[in-house]
């Protein structure tokens, strides 16, 4: 495939098969100008030679962008969609986080209608995962504006990959969150009806509670790593953008499993001290170890002659 790659076509002539075709076609209609009357038949004979070997390099040439054409073109128009894909979703993610930060956050400091410790519990750094994704978004536009067959993106997300442990944060205090929000909706009237009247200025998600757009962070990272997947599954080796791809999918990975292993972790603590709480007062046994899993629980059936009991165990 040597031949095919040195015979890779210009980002213009990639855009269509025609213009190969075209340009192919167009050489040969000039030709080469014949010799006059007065050359002799040797110099007619070379003649002949050098236009048939002009031809057939002519023709090699548009033969191996044909084969490049139709080896990698329609890879191309895949990771075309991919990319429009790309910036379309993150376009509607930033609506979602600029609709949290500009129609809960803010006011609920302007208004002084919950304390900063409770802002904090119900959003975390979203403000700030904002700002990193509308970087990163200008970024991407700003390349697609430009989209060819020789585009690259892998490299926006290579630098990216860094600031995405912002993600951690807030992933870590989702499900503390949530909870919290339950928590004032029951405890502060004023708050649920803030939530009612705000959720409504939001574009899509009228009918939707407020925890519909808190997750969205959280769904993020893994939508990141599905869609870097298909980039790099349908971009060529010898494509400017595969390096960078393959280095930015890997840290990606990295991130949303340790995003994962944290969220884990936190529902692991969660369900040891919930089991700590239903034996208080039944045993002077601390649950709640830093080495302590929580594996399984169920219940034991406990068979004898007399009687059957059933215990709950962890």
């Amino acid at each position: 495939m040597a031949g095919v790659q040195d015979g890779d076509p210009s980002e213009e002539e990639a855009k269509s098969l025609d213009a190969f075709m075209s340009k192919w076609a167009s050489k040969q209609k000039k030709g080469v100008k014949a010799p006059g009357k007065k050359r002799s038949r040797i110099d007619a004979e070379v003649f002949r030679e050098e236009k048939a070997v002009r031809t057939l390099q002519n023709f090699t040439r548009y033969t191996q962008k044909r084969i490049f054409f139709k080896r990698y073109y329609k890879e191309h128009l895949y990771r075309t969609r991919v990319v429009k894909e790309l910036l379309q979703t993150e376009d509607s993610y930033i609506n979602v986080l600029d609709a949290v930060v500009n129609n809960f956050v803010e006011p609920l400091r302007e208004n002084n209608l919950l304390t900063e410790i409770q802002i904090v519990s119900l959003f975390s750094n979203i403000d700030v995962i904002s700002r990193v994704n509308t970087t990163m978004r200008n970024d991407l536009a700003g390349r697609i504006s430009e989209w060819n067959i020789k585009q690259i993106i892998g490299d926006i997300f290579l630098l990216m990959t860094d600031f995405f442990r912002v993600y951690m944060s807030y992933v870590n205090n989702y499900d503390h969150a949530v909870k919290v929000l339950k928590q004032l909706r029951a405890e502060n009237e004023e708050f649920s009806n803030f939530c009612t009247t705000s959720m409504k200025k939001v574009k899509g998600h009228q009918m939707d509670l407020l925890e519909s757009l808190l997750i969205t962070p959280v769904q993020r990272i893994p939508r990141y790593e599905m869609l870097l997947k298909d980039l790099v599954k349908h971009t060529w080796p010898s494509h400017p953008d595969h390096p960078s791809l393959v280095l930015a999918l890997s840290k990606i990975q990295a991130t949303a499993q340790y995003i994962n292993a944290k969220v884990t972790e936190a529902k692991n603590r969660e369900k040891i001290v919930e089991i700590q709480g239903r034996v208080v007062n039944k045993s002077t046994f601390d649950f709640f170890d830093a080495s302590r899993r929580f594996i399984k629980e169920g219940i034991l059936k406990q068979y004898s002659s007399e009687s059957k009991k059933k215990h709950k165990v962890y």
